[in-house]
């Protein structure tokens, strides 16, 4: 099955690299498609770093900044703490009852299929890291059914 003619598998999970201009962010046309997989529709995605790229410098201390230079080292230094040495991770969720760990800076292929839903993957929560070990991480996960943290 094509997407809509754009040469790669509808239940494809694609990663577009972008790079900002000014105040936008613009495709450089280049892609990743990560190879197949998923046997259904990919209902959600979730990133090992995306709480703290949404949150930047901000935490739950409300600190105030005196620059913008120095938010951006603060936000600089989170990022680095949660991707730790590793590469960012992402979990890819489906109808086919399935979620993919992929690591896409390094491969294409998924790194393990995750199973146990008895429904479709309706959603995958932001990795939630604990505070000790940063090597450990859940990724909540929801289907019509049931929750549950691989």
């Amino acid at each position: 099955m094509d997407a809509k003619g754009l040469g790669w598998p509808a239940f494809s999970v694609v990663v577009w690299e972008v790079v900002r201009r000014g105040d936008c962010w613009l495709p450089r046309g280049a892609t990743v498609v990560l190879a197949g997989g998923h046997g259904h529709w990919v209902n959600s995605l979730a990133l090992s770093t995306e709480y703290v790229l949404r949150t930047g410098a901000f935490d739950h201390t409300g600190k105030h900044y005196s620059s913008p230079e120095e938010m951006k080292k603060v936000a600089l230094e989170r990022y680095n703490k949660i991707k730790g040495n590793g590469p960012e991770r992402l979990v890819s969720g489906s109808d086919d009852f399935t979620m993919f760990l992929w690591e896409p800076s390094v491969s294409k292929h998924p790194k393990t299929r995750m199973t146990g839903h008895q429904q479709l993957v309706n959603h995958a929560s932001p990795f939630t890291y604990l505070a000790a070990n940063l090597d450990v991480a859940f990724c909540p996960t929801a289907g019509l059914q049931t929750v549950g943290f691989f």
